[in-house]
């Protein structure tokens, strides 16, 4: 089952396990400038309000109503990341992410299914986030669907049946008769910041100095035949620009949009693009 809460995606098995849990948030963010490549995450800008594409079919592309799911209202000048928590059980999680139809893990077009020859999904509750996907060996991106005054996405270079702006989820709970099996020690993990888990791997594929350098994430150590293979959940969450949330909703999104003074405030470049979030929406998408 997958359901919104306060603006927070929760999925839960209970056919699994009753601590079977997995909730995931949108957090606004800032652009930081390309030439960075290792950051610590800045505050939330807080989350980002989530809505079911079922209430708002009729004003959608009639492929969102197909597939379902949320989505989010975005402003030019903010990108994303994504928070993960599995509650006090601190039941285990493989999540898989796509930025489009492209890993974010990995890079490569993406498939919902687990594979054990080269890991593309988190562990979950040790992964406490996602801020970027990978766009080739080495080398990641925040999460956007255009970056102001660029090309095409990094998603739609990549693939050519991509669909920019769509977050693809897949959750697997672990089997419960392993979650069973777990010491002491992993029920402490939100105490000890995951510390004794060793395996990082970041997104260079070496072991990074702090392990949630930009694009770091955890090794399984549990094994690819620790999960629910059977029981995977998949979610879309499409972001629209401001311009398209007013169309569909009505109303403007709840959300102030970043500004010069707060990027400089933070030590940020400001791009003068970025005043264009008064645009008239492309009407193109809502027929797709």
């Amino acid at each position: 089952m997958i359901e919104v809460k306060d603006n927070t995606l929760v999925f839960s098995f209970p056919e699994i396990h009753e601590r079977a849990t997995c909730s995931m948030s949108f957090r606004r963010n800032l652009y930081f400038p390309e030439k960075y490549r290792s950051y610590k995450l800045p505050p939330s800008l807080g989350n980002f309000p989530l809505h079911r594409v079922e209430d708002y079919a009729d004003r959608l592309p009639r492929r969102w109503g197909v597939q379902g799911g949320f989505f989010l209202p975005r402003y030019r000048s903010e990108t994303l990341w994504i928070s993960f928590s599995c509650g006090s059980g601190a039941y285990p999680m493989a999540v898989k992410v796509a930025s489009g139809d492209v890993d974010a893990l990995t890079g490569k077009p993406f498939r919902t299914a687990l594979t054990g020859r080269r890991q593309d999904y988190l562990l979950a509750p040790l992964q406490p986030w996602l801020d970027s996907f990978c766009v080739e060996e080495g080398v990641t991106r925040q999460f956007a669907a255009k970056r102001p005054g660029a090309g095409p996405g990094s998603e739609d270079q990549l693939t050519a049946d991509s669909q920019p702006g769509a977050l693809q989820i897949v959750v697997y709970p672990m089997k419960s008769a392993r979650y069973g099996m777990l010491g002491a020690e992993w029920f402490d993990i939100q105490d000890l910041g995951g510390d004794w888990y060793t395996g990082l791997v970041g997104g260079d594929g070496l072991v990074p100095e702090d392990p949630m350098d930009y694009g770091a994430y955890y090794e399984d150590l549990h094994g690819i035949d620790a999960w629910e293979h059977d029981a995977g959940l998949r979610c879309f969450v499409h972001v629209l620009n401001s311009a398209q949330y007013r169309t569909v909703t009505g109303c403007a999104p709840p959300q102030d949009p970043p500004d010069a003074d707060l990027y400089r405030g933070c030590g940020l470049p400001w791009q003068e693009q970025w005043l264009s979030n008064r645009r008239p929406p492309n009407e193109a998408w809502r027929t797709g």
